[in-house]
C-alpha cells in the first residue's frame, strides 16, 4: 500500500506544465507589460527628448560662442542686417584685417562663419539670427545702421530641432566692440572767414585712437557737395613730407591741393614772375626756363658753378615751419654733378643742410622741418659745384598753425569735400567702401565764420551728437590735441 502511494507521488512530481497553466502565465505577463509599457514609453521619450534638447542647446551655444569670440576680436564692423531681421548677418574685419561674415544659409538653415564668400557651416539648424546695434550712448541704431556708429552689438540665436520634437531654444548675448579700430573726424574748419577764397582755408583733422597705424593714402572724403565724386587723399608734397602713415595717437590734417592753410614765405620768389630775378642775390649765369616741376611755368637754371640765396623770417607765433624744393638735371651724367642746398643764419652759419649730393635724372624732392627756427631770419642758400646743367624748382618755405608732428594730407582737387557748406553738411571718411566716420555738423554747433574751428570733445563719443562738439579757439588746434578734449 505504502509503495503504491509512493509510486503515485512520483508520477505527480514528474508531470509537465499544462496548457492551462501556460496560458495563465502568458496572460499574467501580458497584463504586467501592458500596465508598465506607458511608463517605459515615457522614460524612453524623455531620454530621447533630453538628447534632442541637449543637441538644440549645444547648437545655439556653438553659434553664439563663436560669433561672440570673433566679434570681441574684430577691429570694426563693415555691414550688418537691419534690427529685427530674423535671417540676419554681420560683416566685420578681424584682427588681421580679413573681412569675415556670420549669417544663416538659406538652403540648409545652418549658421555659417568665415571669410566673405568662403564661410563654413558653424551650427544648426538655426531658426533666427538677429543683430541689434547700439551707439556710444547705448541707444539702439535704427535701419539702415551706420557701421561707424556701432559701439556694441546684441546677438540673439534661436536654434531648433529638425523634427520639431522639442521647443526652440534662444540664447542672447552682447558684445562691446573694441574702440582701438577707429579713426575719428576730430576737428573741422568749415567756415573760417567770409572770404572769396574761403574753401582754400578749410581743413579737416583726423585722430587715430586705435592700437595700430593706418595708411591714409587712397582713403576718400565726401561732403554733401561731392558725395558722388569723393576726394582722394594723398601725402602733402608741398607743405609736408609726403608721409601718409597715421601713427597710434596721431593727427592728420587734410587740406585742398592749393590750400592757403599754410602761409608761404618763399614761392619761387623772383624767378617765377620776374625776369630779372631781383629778389634773389646771386652769382652770374643764373636764368629762368620753361617746364617747372610742379607749380608755375618756370624753373631756375644754372650752367656750371654758382650760388643764389633768399632771406626770409619765420614768425615766432607759428606752430611749424617747412622748406622743400625739387631738382633734376638733363645732363648725361647728373650723378657727377654736386648740388648743395642749406638753411643759413644771417651770420651765414649752416642751420640745416637740406641736400648735399649728386643731381638726379628725374625731378626729385627734398625737404626739411624748420620749426626749431621760429622767430629767426633764415637764408635759403643754393650752390652748384662743377660743370653741367642744373635745374631747380618749387622752392617752398612756409609756416602754419598746423602742428609740426601732424601728418599732412591733401585732396586731389582745389576744394576739400567739393567745398564745405557754411551752415550744415555731412563729412564722411572712407577706407575703400567702408565708412570709417561721418559727422553731420551744423553751424549752431559753433565755428561759423569767426576763424574758429569745430572741436570734438571725446573721440569715442557720438559723431552726430551735438553735445560732443564745441567751438574751438581761433585758428583751431590742427594736428594736436583739441582744447575741448579732457
Amino acid at each position: 500500500m505504502k509503495k503504491a502511494m509512493e509510486n503515485r507521488g512520483e508520477g505527480r512530481s514528474n508531470r509537465g506544465v499544462s496548457l492551462l497553466e501556460m496560458i495563465l502565465v502568458v496572460t499574467l505577463i501580458a497584463g504586467l507589460m501592458a500596465s508598465i509599457s506607458p511608463a517605459i514609453r515615457v522614460v524612453n521619450m524623455g531620454w530621447q527628448s533630453g538628447e534632442q534638447r541637449l543637441e538644440v542647446v549645444q547648437n545655439a551655444r556653438i553659434a553664439m560662442d563663436d560669433t561672440v569670440r570673433a566679434l570681441r576680436q574684430a577691429r570694426r564692423v563693415s555691414a550688418v542686417s537691419d534690427p529685427g531681421a530674423s535671417n540676419g548677418f554681420i560683416e566685420f574685419y578681424d584682427k588681421d584685417d580679413v573681412l569675415q561674415r556670420v549669417d544663416v544659409d538659406g538652403a540648409s538653415g545652418l549658421a555659417r562663419f568665415g571669410p566673405v564668400g568662403g564661410q563654413s557651416l558653424l551650427a544648426g539648424p538655426v531658426n533666427a539670427l538677429e543683430f541689434t546695434c547700439f551707439d556710444s550712448s547705448n541707444t539702439a541704431l535704427a535701419a539702415p545702421v551706420a557701421a561707424h556708429e556701432i559701439r556694441s552689438v546684441a546677438i540673439a540665436v534661436t536654434a531648433s530641432d529638425a523634427g520639431n520634437r522639442v521647443p526652440d531654444y534662444t540664447l542672447r548675448s552682447k558684445v562691446y566692440m573694441r574702440r582701438d579700430a577707429a579713426v575719428a573726424i576730430n576737428e573741422i574748419m568749415y567756415n573760417p572767414l567770409t572770404l572769396s577764397q574761403n574753401t582754400r582755408h578749410e581743413w579737416v583733422e583726423l585722430y587715430n585712437l586705435s592700437d595700430r597705424a593706418f595708411d591714409l593714402n587712397g582713403w576718400t572724403l565726401t561732403s554733401h557737395t561731392n558725395r558722388n565724386n569723393p576726394d582722394v587723399l594723398s601725402g602733402e608734397l608741398r607743405f609736408g613730407s609726403g608721409e601718409t602713415l597715421l601713427p597710434v595717437g596721431g593727427h592728420a590734417v587734410i587740406t585742398s591741393a592749393n590750400t592757403l592753410v599754410y602761409f608761404e614765405l618763399l614761392i619761387n620768389r623772383g624767378f617765377e614772375s620776374n625776369p630779372l630775378m631781383v629778389a634773389w642775390p646771386r652769382s652770374g649765369g643764373w636764368s629762368r626756363s620753361n617746364g617747372g616741376a610742379q607749380e608755375g611755368n618756370r624753373k631756375l637754371r644754372r650752367n656750371g658753378s654758382g650760388w643764389v640765396y633768399q632771406t626770409t623770417y619765420l614768425p615766432y607765433f607759428s606752430k611749424s615751419g617747412f622748406f622743400s624744393f625739387w631738382e633734376r638735371s638733363p645732363s648725361a651724367n647728373p650723378e657727377n654733378m654736386r648740388l648743395i642746398v642749406a638753411i643759413r643764419s644771417l651770420g651765414w652759419s649752416v642751420l640745416e643742410t637740406v641736400y648735399d649730393g649728386p643731381m638726379h635724372s628725374g625731378w626729385t624732392r627734398h625737404y626739411v622741418d624748420l620749426t626749431p627756427y621760429k622767430g629767426q631770419f633764415v637764408r635759403v642758400w643754393v650752390e652748384t659745384v662743377g660743370a653741367g646743367n642744373y635745374w631747380i624748382d618749387d622752392f617752398s618755405l612756409s609756416w602754419s598753425f598746423v602742428d609740426q608732428n601732424a601728418v599732412r594730407m591733401a585732396v586731389d582737387d582745389n576744394r576739400i569735400g567739393g567745398g564745405l557748406r557754411n551752415n550744415r553738411d555731412t563729412i564722411t571718411i572712407y577706407q575703400g567702401n567702408l565708412a570709417i566716420d561721418s559727422v553731420p555738423y551744423d553751424d549752431n554747433w559753433g565755428g561759423d565764420g569767426n576763424a574758429r574751428s569745430l572741436e570734438r570733445k571725446s573721440p569715442t563719443g557720438g559723431s552726430g551728437d551735438s553735445a560732443n562738439w564745441t567751438q574751438g579757439p581761433i585758428f583751431g588746434t590742427p594736428g594736436r590735441k583739441n582744447d575741448a578734449t579732457p
